[in-house]
């Protein structure tokens, strides 16, 4: 076998060699790929999750708020009934429209993250806790019982705990 066969199989070699290590680097950067969407994706429905939920605890703050000045207007002076009520019917109602349409866009928002993360075939929909709809049936739920701030703050605690469990567990899933 002369020089010129010799670097001929050699450079076949090598050639076989070097598409190898091509095709591995490029399953490693597909996986890279998928791996960045995947955490962006569940990241994301992680914030906007926080986000929905501290826009449905501001209104039920507002709600508590006017049941507390109610409360107290019951024993005060016609004036400051009347002012109570300009207030409700005023900077009250606007604040609660607001807060409706933030709710509604907040909603729209972690919906649409939450559908991202379910057609990357992520299994989310057992947990009541990252459902939209459950939460904000649960916090209808507080202000049809009246409840008081601090024992929405601890149901919401328990809540947030469970979903932040969960997004550990689809985080670590990766």
């Amino acid at each position: 076998m002369n020089t010129i066969q010799l670097f001929s199989h050699l450079s076949n070699i090598v050639t076989v060699i070097a598409f190898l290590f091509a095709a591995y680097q490029f399953f490693l950067w597909r996986k890279q790929q998928r791996y960045s969407l995947e955490i962006e994706s569940l990241l994301n429905m992680e914030d906007l999750f926080e986000i929905y939920v501290a826009a449905l605890m501001r209104v039920h703050g507002y709600f508590d708020k006017a049941n507390k000045l109610a409360i107290e207007a019951k024993d005060k002076a016609v004036e400051d009934r009347r002012n109570l009520d300009e207030y409700l019917r005023g900077r009250f109602r606007d604040m609660i429209s607001e807060s409706a349409r933030e709710i509604n866009e907040q909603s729209t928002s972690y919906s649409l993250a939450r559908y991202r993360v379910i057609r990357l075939n992520f299994d989310i929909d057992t947990k009541n806790e990252l459902d939209p709809e459950w939460l904000r049936d649960k916090f209808d739920e507080f202000l049809q019982r009246n409840n008081s701030l601090e024992e929405v703050a601890g149901e919401i605690s328990k809540i947030k705990k469970v979903a932040y469990e969960e997004f550990k567990i689809l985080r670590s899933s990766i």
